[in-house]
Formats: structure tokens, sequence, C-alpha cells
């Protein structure tokens, strides 16, 4: 089994046996898509480029499962009103331009990274699902890390603040 990295910027495409993983993202958002043995990733910043592609390149419908993580934010940046509101806009336009594509229904995951923590996104291919992984990083510098395969139809919508 090969691991790809889909890393910042970046939009790649992969078929079973292999996985697809963001890496660790902060404020980045990851869309990863399953369509039968196909992969695909966008790893995104503050403009959703690189899922206009993706979206682009899905052609087949059926059973498809969409995965959106991350989108979190820092201690240091809920101090100014711009980045939270920039933030729920990117989340929300991200949504939206699954569900203004038709995929509205395929959406299985959507994962926000809590405040102050890394998240990271892996579909994994030859199981027909994807593994979600955060990171919490206290000023004690003291971390959490949990682990779980994510279960179709599931919706975690993570507030901003917590």
């Amino acid at each position: 089994m090969q691991e790809i990295a889909v890393t910042t910027c970046e939009y790649k495409k992969a078929r079973s046996p292999s996985i697809l993983s963001s890496g660790w993202m902060g404020p980045c958002i990851s869309v990863g898509v399953i369509s039968g043995e196909e992969g695909y990733m966008s790893h995104d910043v503050s403009e959703p480029v690189y899922l206009e592609r993706l979206l682009q390149d899905v052609k087949d419908r059926a059973d498809l499962q969409f995965y959106v993580v991350g989108g979190g934010l820092s201690s240091d940046e809920t101090r100014f009103d711009f980045w939270v509101e920039r933030r729920k806009k990117f989340r929300q336009v991200v949504l939206d331009m699954i569900s203004d594509a038709g995929y509205g229904n395929a959406l299985r995951v959507v994962r926000w990274g809590r405040l102050d923590t890394g998240t990271s996104l892996k579909l994994v291919l030859p199981e027909g699902g994807a593994e979600f992984i955060e990171i919490y990083d206290s000023s004690a510098e003291v971390y959490d890390r949990r682990k779980a395969f994510l279960p179709s139809l599931s919706y975690f919508p993570f507030p901003l603040h917590q």
C-alpha cells in the first residue's frame, strides 16, 4: 500500500490500494472523495481552487463518499473577528460548492478543526473509508491524540469556539 501525501495547495487522485493523506492541517480544509476504488483529495488554504478541480474530475455519481476535514482556528486568531468570520465563510463556501455541484447527498462526514487543534484526513481506499486524526496542542505542550475511522453517514459540525 502506497501512502500519497496531498500537501498544502495540492490536489491528487489515486486508486486502491493507495492511501491519500492530507498531512497536518490547521486552517486548511481538505476534501476527500471516494468513488469505488478511486480517491480524490484537495488541500486548500484560503480559496477552494483545488476543490474545483476535484469536483470536475468526479464523474461517476453512484456510491460517492465525501469527507470534509479541517478549517480550524488558533486561540490567537480568535482575538480578531476578521479571522473568525473569514474561516466561517471559507467553511461555508466549501460546503456550498459541494452542494451546488450536486453532491450534497454524498456528503458523509464534516469534521471541522476545533480550537487549537491540528487535523489530518486519510482516504483508506483499500477499506473504502476515511480516517480522521486530531492533535490538540495546549500551551503546556501536552498532546492528546485521537484517531478514529470515520463511519459513513456521520456529521460532526464542531463549533468554531469551544
